[in-house]
């Protein structure tokens, strides 16, 4: 700032957060990821990524779910990437009530849960967006009070 300059940071890998060229330099860099890919779907918006299988035996679906995790940690560790495991998170869609399932990425167990959000969407374990809705309830209620609070008027005024 001005004349004052931070100290020298060495950047190992990636490019600096918030650069102009880094989107690109990322989109260019995956280009080759979905080829690794095999019998799922994926979807890829930035850097989120989700990957689905659908069909009745669960077992064949969650082998085929951690065959891919183990190409796409391959790949990532071929190409210097690190996946959050605080963000990576499986769900199963099903009305059943026994769907227990284990996946791992790197031999450390991947989050199991009812609910994940995804492009700014809750999608819960049975897809009736009940969870969705409560997010939105909660998200609504944060704002309508900032706005109670510099408006200075409260509910019924």
């Amino acid at each position: 700032m001005g004349n004052a300059l931070s100290e020298r940071y060495l950047l190992d890998n990636g490019t600096a957060q918030g650069s102009i060229i880094s989107p690109l330099l990322f989109l260019i860099m995956i280009n080759d990821l979905p080829d690794t890919l095999q019998d799922i779907e994926s979807s890829l918006f930035a850097d989120d990524r989700c990957l689905f299988k659908s069909g009745r035996n669960l077992s064949h679906i969650t082998k085929s779910i951690q065959n891919n995790l183990e190409r796409i940690s391959t790949w990532c560790d071929n190409w210097g990437f690190k996946i959050s495991l605080d963000k990576t998170v499986a769900v199963v869609f099903s009305h059943r009530t026994n769907t227990h399932i284990d996946l791992t990425i790197n031999n450390q167990a991947v989050k199991i849960d009812n609910k994940a959000k995804f492009l700014g969407l809750v999608f819960d374990s049975k897809l009736n967006w009940n969870e969705h809705i409560k997010y939105l309830e909660e998200k609504c209620k944060k704002r309508l009070n900032l706005m109670r609070a510099v408006s200075g008027k409260h509910v019924g005024s």
